[in-house]
């Protein structure tokens, strides 16, 4: 899918079809599942008041229009919510569930139902618009409808079931929302599984190098980060040429729990000690950002770290600056996966050298070549020093 620079505000998405019209859906209904569990409320972290994800993406928001819901009190019965659909559209909307989605709702249809969330900013209004985005032709946004319906719905088995199918899914964006979505809601689903399984590895003899790639969560078994993949050649040819090569790389289990990542962290900073190096860079994705700066406390050899649209959660993540030189954090606005995460989306902390591209949406925009080619990352990192 193309990169968003644009992103369609306010119910006027719901009424197009365009790839930008479908994540602005998506990241407005992951949203509303912020306000229902009364993110936007919270000032600051119990733990050091740390700002919070609300507050991270206020710039974004403000420009960006969600419907101004409050924090839920209970659930709806999702029958009376489809009944009342059926009332308002009955070409349209069932009240007994489809086994399969046979005809998506019109958008002109998902349009009137997104007005009506924003006019009268009520839990029936917004639990109408996520059963209705459930109908939706665009899996990203049925997944966000039922990541954000669970906090209403009276049906969770059905919504844990969309999600499970979005793990399925061939597009890399919905994949890992349906996942980190479905591994909040229920960390042990079987469907999850098999996305932590690792790839086998292509046997390559080369000498240890300095900077490595940490892949994040679920993506163990992808081939960006992999020597041959499509980022770990540019980076290898472009930004580090002394990028480790070698067949016994690291990589974790990319499990979405944060016992993973300790672990993670650990097993990091043991296997930089074992190949005796010394001011190693580091360049990690998501929630390898996070194991990549918990190692930072285990081991005095890391350097300097690039964190990639890394969650922010500064209660549980920050580098010891005491032993690291610098770290600069590489992300986009409202990245989907950060929100159905939960994490904060902007570091507080002025050590972390913060820059926000001007792309909307994509997790995975920022280990893109093109992106890197297209905003000339590799002169931003030297100009930094790294």
């Amino acid at each position: 899918m193309a990169l968003i620079e644009k992103p369609i505000r306010g119910a006027r998405a719901f009424g197009e079809k365009s790839d930008a019209a479908q994540k602005s859906q998506a990241a407005i209904l992951l949203l509303m599942g912020h306000r229902l569990r009364g993110t936007h409320r919270i000032t600051a972290s119990l733990a050091m008041g740390r700002p919070t994800m609300w507050r991270s993406v206020k710039e974004e928001v403000d420009k960006f229009p969600v419907p101004a819901i409050e924090p839920r009190m209970g659930r709806i019965s999702t029958l009376a919510i489809r009944m009342e659909l059926n009332r308002a559209h009955p070409a349209h909307f069932a009240v007994k569930p489809p086994k399969r989605i046979k005809r998506p709702v019109p958008p002109r249809v998902l349009k009137h139902v997104a007005q009506r969330a924003y006019r009268q900013k009520s839990h029936e209004a917004a639990a109408q618009l996520f059963e209705a985005c459930l109908h939706h032709r665009s899996e990203l946004v049925r997944v966000s409808a039922a990541a954000s319906y669970f906090e209403l719905s009276t049906e969770s088995e059905r919504l844990l079931g969309v999600l499970a199918q979005g793990t399925k899914s061939k597009d890399p964006l919905t994949r890992t929302v349906a996942a980190t979505a479905l591994a909040r809601l229920d960390p042990t689903h079987s469907a999850l599984a098999k996305l932590a399984t690792a790839r086998s590895r292509r046997r390559r003899r080369t000498k240890a190098h300095t900077g490595m790639l940490i892949h994040g969560t679920w993506a163990r078994g992808s081939s960006w980060w992999q020597p041959g993949g499509d980022f770990h050649s540019y980076i290898l040819a472009t930004v580090w040429d002394d990028l480790y090569a070698a067949s016994d790389r690291f990589e974790w289990s990319g499990s979405w729990t944060p016992a993973a990542r300790e672990l993670a962290g650990k097993q990091l900073a043991a296997w930089i000690d074992g190949k005796n190096a010394i001011g190693i860079k580091l360049m990690g994705h998501s929630h390898g950002g996070n194991a990549a700066m918990l190692a930072t406390h285990m081991t005095d050899k890391i350097k300097e770290i690039v964190l990639l649209s890394c969650p922010v959660h500064e209660n549980r993540y920050l580098p010891d600056f005491s032993r690291t030189q610098k770290v600069i954090s590489f992300r986009v606005k409202l990245d989907l996966v950060i929100l159905a995460d939960g994490g904060a989306q902007r570091f507080s902390d002025a050590r972390i050298d913060d820059r926000t591209l001007p792309i909307w949406f994509d997790h995975f925009a920022t280990h893109d070549p093109a992106v890197w080619r297209k905003y000339n990352l590799p002169q931003t990192l030297l100009q930094e020093g790294f």
